[in-house]
C-alpha cells in the first residue's frame, strides 16, 4: 500500500546547489525510483536533485565528493534507500592519482579481484581503474557482501538470467563496484501496466515465470562460506500468528532451506529492455526483514517478499487503480517458474501467510499511524 521512501528523513530544503527552494510535500520522493519495500517516515521534503547528488558524494567517499562537479556522474537508487554516484572510470582514476582516496591494501586487491598475484601489476596497484560502473557503500561485512554478489552473479550466469558482476572492492571505505547494468524496466512497471489495463499483454505473466525461476536457480545453488540462521523480527511473528494461528519459527524452520536473497521485492527485479532477461540486483540484507548477508532461512521469505508487492505494495495512488482480477494471473506465473526450477510444490497457505506477515512488518514501518497500515493490511490480503 506504500509509496516508496526516500533515503532520509523530512528535511528542509537546501538552496545553496542552485534553484530555488523546493516546497514541502508529503509521502514523496527524490529521486523517483522504481518502487521497493524501504521502511521510513510517512512525511518526507522533495528536495532539489542537487542536494540529493550531492548527499550521494559525500556519503560515498572522498573520491566522489571531489568529483561533484563532473558534469558525466550521475545517482542512481538502488534497494532500500541507498544512494550511489555513478562515475565513468576516468573520475574515479583521476581522483586516486591526484591524492583524493586511499589505495586499497595490496592484500584486498587480490581479494576483491578474486586472484592470488597473478592479475597484472597495473590492476594490483589500482583496482579501482576497472570500477566502470556503480558503486555502493556498506555499513558493515563488506567481504560477505562481496562474496554473496561474486556468487549470485556465476549463478545468473548458469540460470539464464543476469546478475552485475563485481568490478572491484575498496576496504578501506566498505565501498563495492558493480558492473553498470544498462537499458533495465523495473518489473513494477510491468506489473502496473498489466493490472491497471494500461495497455500491457500476455508477455508479462511470462516474465513473472521467469523471476520465478530465477529466485528458485538462487535457492538451489547459491552457497556462501558463512551461514546466519533467520530470526524473525517481532512484529512479523506476530503478523503470522494472526494469520496461521501458529508460531512463526516453528513453521518456517520446516525444509526447504536456502541461503537466502533477502530483499527479492520489485525494486530488485528488472526487466532487461529488447532481450527481456530478467535481472535480479542488490541481494542485500533489508534491515526490516533480514539483517545479515548470510542468511539461511525458509525460501518462503524470498518468495512472500514478491508476492507481498505483487498483493499490491506500490503505492497508494497506484493500488486504487489495481485491477485485482488481474493479479492472480501474476502470482500463479510466478509460482509456477518457480516450483518448475525447484522441484517443490509450494503450500498455498505458507505463502499467503508468510506474504501477509513481511506486507504488514512492512506497513508497520513505513506508516507512524497504526491504524493506516492495518486498512492497508486488511485491504490487501482478504481473510483466509
Amino acid at each position: 500500500m506504500s509509496d516508496p521512501s526516500p533515503c532520509c528523513v523530512a528535511h528542509q530544503a537546501v538552496v545553496i546547489v542552485g534553484g530555488a527552494a523546493a516546497p514541502m510535500r508529503i509521502a514523496v520522493r527524490s529521486p523517483a525510483s522504481p518502487g521497493q519495500l524501504a521502511p521510513a517516515p510517512l512525511k518526507a521534503t522533495y528536495v532539489p536533485m542537487g542536494v540529493v547528488y550531492a548527499a550521494a558524494a559525500v556519503m560515498i567517499s572522498s573520491v566522489a565528493t571531489t568529483a561533484l562537479a563532473d558534469h558525466r556522474a550521475g545517482v542512481l537508487m538502488l534497494g532500500h534507500g541507498f544512494m550511489v554516484l555513478v562515475l565513468p572510470a576516468s573520475v574515479w582514476v583521476d581522483g586516486i592519482e591526484h591524492g583524493h582516496a586511499r589505495r586499497p591494501r595490496r592484500s584486498a586487491a587480490r581479494r576483491e579481484l578474486g586472484g592470488s598475484g597473478s592479475m597484472p601489476a597495473d590492476q594490483q596497484r589500482d583496482p579501482v581503474r576497472l570500477s566502470n560502473g556503480f558503486v555502493k557503500r556498506y555499513d558493515a561485512l563488506v567481504d560477505l557482501e562481496r562474496a554473496k554478489a561474486e556468487q549470485l552473479s556465476r549463478v545468473a550466469a548458469n540460470s539464464g538470467f543476469v546478475s552485475p558482476a563485481v568490478l572491484a572492492v575498496d576496504y578501506n571505505v566498505q565501498m563495492i563496484t558493480y558492473e553498470n547494468l544498462t537499458g533495465l524496466t523495473p518489473l513494477r512497471s510491468f506489473y502496473l501496466a498489466y493490472t491497471t489495463g494500461a495497455g500491457a499483454g500476455s508477455e508479462v505473466p511470462e516474465l513473472f515465470e521467469r523471476t520465478g525461476r530465477a529466485l528458485a536457480s538462487v535457492h538451489r545453488a547459491l552457497v556462501l562460506t558463512e551461514r546466519i540462521d533467520w530470526s524473525p523480527p517481532p512484529s512479523f511473528s506476530r503478523f503470522f500468528r494472526h494469520r496461521t494461528g501458529t508460531d512463526a519459527v516453528a513453521c518456517l524452520a520446516q525444509p526447504p532451506q536456502a541461503f537466502l536473497h533477502g530483499d527479492f521485492g520489485f525494486g530488485n527485479v528488472h526487466v532487461k529492455d529488447g532481450e527481456g532477461e530478467i535481472v535480479v540486483l542488490d541481494a542485500s540484507p533489508n534491515r526490516y526483514l533480514t539483517t545479515h548477508p548470510s542468511t539461511w532461512g525458509s525460501i518462503y521469505l524470498d518468495i512472500g517478499s514478491m508476492v507481498a508487492c505483487l498483493r499490491g505494495l506500490v503505492g497508494i495512488r497506484q493500488f486504487t487503480r489495481l485491477r485485482r482480477e488481474r493479479i492472480a494471473p501474476l502470482e500463479r506465473a510466478f509460482i509456477a517458474g518457480y516450483q518448475a526450477v525447484h522441484g517443490d510444490l509450494l503450500d498455498p497457505r505458507m505463502t499467503d501467510a508468510v506474504a501477509y506477515a513481511i506486507a504488514g512488518t512492512y506497513l508497520q514501518f513505513r506508516y507512524r499511524v497504526p491504524i493506516m497500515g492495518a486498512i492497508g493490511l486488511r485491504t490487501m490480503f482478504r481473510r483466509p
